[in-house]
């Protein structure tokens, strides 16, 4: 499993990078291609487990956010989350079968905001003008480096749960450590790649971040708990889903954001 993970990540990578080294429109389609595969996804999950959403309308949704994010920033953003909700009555409008409208325009809300919509902060991130790049490269190296160090710090010393009821194998340790560990990181990126030490508030709320980031691996898992599967997808081999990998983004991606636009 180990070799399968380490393989596949040297093989998506370099694509990646890419996509972030260049930005614009690169980076646009490839986080808006990965949030409907995420979406996917999460729609599937449900279907599986009895529960039925509005599909079309979520990813429609998912892909108005992201281009409005783009062309006009978080105001675009904004605009389409509070405004396409209100088309959701048009498909009851012309059936008297109406019984599910509540529970599947539920279903896509939960789904659009909380696993695709989020992501489209990375894309805000990396139009910041004029260091969108060196800080979305740290958002990368805070949260992919405190997945990766909770990971073994877990294995080596992990003894005491950290929701075992959501995540049986997440330790305390692990998160504690894993944090640590992403902080050490963030402090070399910062002190070679932005050139920039960190400040006593730049640190405080990147810690912030990270726990963001350890929350929303955990709303994940509260999802696939729900649904009682044990990966959102096998689209990556030996990672699972776009949302096994993406997780932490979803609450860590907003909060970086706002932290950039108020503290760098």
């Amino acid at each position: 499993m180990l070799v399968t993970r380490v393989l596949s990540a040297l093989l998506l990578a370099p694509p990646f990078l890419y996509c972030v080294v260049t930005g614009g429109v690169w980076f646009l389609v490839l986080m808006t291609a990965l949030s409907l595969i995420g979406l996917k996804e999460y729609f599937d999950l449900l279907e599986n487990a009895g529960r039925r959403s509005q599909r079309l309308l979520g990813y429609g949704w998912t892909a108005g956010s992201f281009l409005a994010a783009h062309v006009w920033g978080p105001e675009g953003l904004l605009a389409v989350v509070a405004l396409v909700p209100n088309l959701f009555i048009l498909k009851y409008l012309s059936t008297p079968d109406i019984g599910e409208a509540l529970s599947e325009s539920c279903h896509t809300f939960h789904g659009v905001l909380a696993y695709s919509v989020p992501l489209a902060f990375l894309v805000l991130l990396r139009n910041l003008a004029p260091s969108g790049l060196s800080h979305l490269v740290v958002l990368l190296v805070l949260v992919w480096v405190q997945d990766t160090a909770a990971y073994f710090w877990g294995l080596a010393l992990g003894r005491h749960k950290l929701q075992p009821h959501l995540s049986p194998k997440k330790t305390w340790e692990g998160a504690i450590l894993g944090l640590a560990t992403a902080l050490l990181a963030v402090w070399a990126a910062c002190s070679y790649w932005l050139v920039q030490p960190l400040s006593g508030r730049a640190l405080g709320l990147l810690v912030a971040t990270a726990v963001s980031a350890q929350l929303g691996d955990l709303n994940e898992s509260l999802l696939k708990r729900n649904v009682a599967a044990k990966d959102s997808g096998t689209l990556i081999p030996g990672h699972g889903g776009v949302l096994d990998r993406f997780d932490s983004f979803t609450f860590a991606a907003p909060v970086m954001y706002y932290v950039v636009r108020t503290t760098f």
